[in-house]
């Protein structure tokens, strides 16, 4: 009689313990089983349904304690680290173009006592050149770089062309009578709207010809690279379909040509020489201190991934050095190429290419990781691009591949042990323990789960419980020698260590499912 007392004493405490017991939030109770009616099993067993353990996903659990943490395209986790962009590579002024005028009397007008006959064209100014000048743009860059400018891009570049006529009016215009400038650009030009000869033209009526303005002409591009005499030609024409009278006290006629306000989109260029980028990661040592210095992090087998980002388009050979002090540095064997169609390119630095990676990324982190990425350019062709820096940024990909690795992950459940769970249970029954089943998505990584418990200001009580697991079920044991300790418990620590020869995705989880706490007399308490 008095073990069925028993038996209904603890089924009584446990539903307070169930409605009692403080969780925290990495745990939850599945609110629709708190209402589940207690069975009995064979004998005197019993089991009351609480809820489970919520899910821990292991992506999300590292991104808590070290934010470089990131899923690749296909899923598997891996550490990054930035490099610094590369500033000021060099940068230029943008080139100018000279003011270009000319004068010139118009001796042919003075000879001719009647009116222009201008229903043929007639020719006003005939070819003449003026000589100008570009400035090439002015480089800054390092002491050991070379850069021959070839040609300048433009996103825009306007030639404003202006005629102005002195001592010489039209009092009958005619009412179709226009000046039309004909402007001959050099090859060194290339201008929007020209002809096979680069030409373009510009017109005028006559009778505007004090207020109208001239559409501008557009350069797209402008060549550095030919040698020779600079020259702008140009002429004048009348036409219309009627002669235009006109009076005339030596006159003269005025070409000029201004530039307007260059916008450069980029220039062609060849480099020479060698550009050495230093760095250093100190992230490092964060990785290790992120996870606690009970924690072992050890890449036995690591693989780098150097990934460079350029919008300079240009080829070059790219070495890389890598140290960790002085006794301690690798470099590459071969320079890597970088073709000057690549934008982004990710090189893989294995074992292979780095003899002395693992001994330099391994535990003890280092506190920090020194770096040197030297570019060769030999006569390349490069286009640089209008900006005080080039845009070339280098990454470090630490996958976690689990090769010898281990890393812990913690939680705490929260008042599992309450002063109610001692008095109706642990003061009556001398061998309870907890079980639970073990679920585990990640291929090739173990999960050893160790436990303790802690008193109610979370300070851990040394060997009160014990663990042992197999692959997919967890067992606690819980010591009854001490009843002043027992009595003290309030909390049960949870530690996940990962170790094994796999690797980890983003979306792998370890879960435990159906904590029960069982007795050899065949009471059990499910939650």
């Amino acid at each position: 009689m008095r073990k069925k007392i028993l038996v209904f004493q603890i089924i009584f405490s446990l539903f307070i313990l169930s409605f009692s017991s403080c969780i925290n939030r990495d745990f939850d109770l599945d609110d629709d089983k708190m209402d589940t009616n207690a069975t009995f099993g064979n004998g005197d067993s019993i089991n009351i349904p609480i809820g489970n353990i919520e899910k821990i996903i292991v992506y999300n659990r590292l991104l808590e304690m070290y934010d470089s943490v990131k899923a690749g395209a296909d899923g598997v986790l891996y550490i990054e680290y930035g490099g610094s962009p590369v500033d000021k590579f060099l940068d230029f002024e943008n080139p100018k173009l000279e003011k270009i005028e000319k004068s010139s009397n118009i001796t042919s007008l003075s000879s001719l006592s009647k009116p222009i006959p201008v229903d043929n064209g007639f020719v006003l100014v005939r070819e003449t050149t003026v000589a100008y000048k570009m400035s090439v743009p002015a480089l800054v860059g390092e002491n050991d770089l070379s850069i021959d400018v070839e040609k300048v891009v433009f996103k825009s570049f306007n030639i404003e062309p202006k005629i102005q006529l002195d001592n010489l009016s039209f009092p009958n215009p005619g009412e179709d009578a226009q000046l039309t400038l004909t402007v001959k650009f050099p090859s060194y030009f290339v201008v929007a709207g020209a002809d096979e000869d680069n030409k373009v033209t510009r017109s005028v009526l006559l009778s505007e010809l004090n207020e109208a303005e001239m559409s501008p002409i557009q350069v797209t591009s402008y060549s550095f690279k030919e040698e020779g005499k600079r020259e702008i030609t140009y002429r004048a024409d009348l036409t219309g379909s009627a002669p235009v009278a006109f009076s005339a006290n030596k006159p003269k006629f005025k070409f000029i040509l201004e530039s307007g306000e260059l916008s450069v989109s980029y220039i062609d260029c060849i480099i020479n020489g060698t550009k050495k980028i230093d760095g250093t990661e100190n992230k490092f040592s964060d990785l290790q201190s992120a996870f606690g210095s009970d924690d072992v992090l050890t890449f036995r087998s690591p693989t780098l991934s150097l990934g460079i980002k350029s919008n300079l388009n240009a080829g070059f050979t790219l070495g890389f050095d890598l140290s960790r002090n002085e006794e301690k540095s690798s470099s590459l064997a071969a320079p890597l190429v970088f073709n000057e169609t690549s934008k982004d390119t990710t090189y893989v630095l294995t074992q292979g290419k780095l003899p002395d990676f693992s001994e330099m990324v391994s535990t003890p982190f280092p506190s920090e990781l020194k770096y040197a990425i030297t570019l060769n350019f030999n006569s390349a062709k490069a286009q640089l691009p209008s900006s005080d820096k080039l845009d070339l940024s280098t990454s470090f990909k630490l996958p976690f591949d689990f090769h010898a690795i281990k890393l812990s992950l913690k939680d705490t459940i929260a008042g599992l042990f309450s002063e109610d769970t001692y008095d109706q249970i642990f003061s009556r029954i001398d061998d309870a323990f907890i079980e639970a089943d073990l679920h585990n998505s990640m291929a090739g990584v173990d999960v050893d789960i160790q436990a303790v418990a802690l008193d109610s200001v979370f300070k851990v009580i040394p060997d009160l419980v014990e663990t042992t697991q197999t692959d997919n079920a967890l067992s606690i044991a819980i010591s009854y020698e001490d009843e002043a300790r027992l009595k003290k418990a309030r909390h049960l620590a949870l530690t996940y260590i990962l170790s094994g020869q796999g690797i980890i995705k983003k979306d792998d989880y370890i879960e435990i499912k159906n904590v029960r706490l069982v007795s050899s007399n065949g009471i059990h308490y499910e939650f």
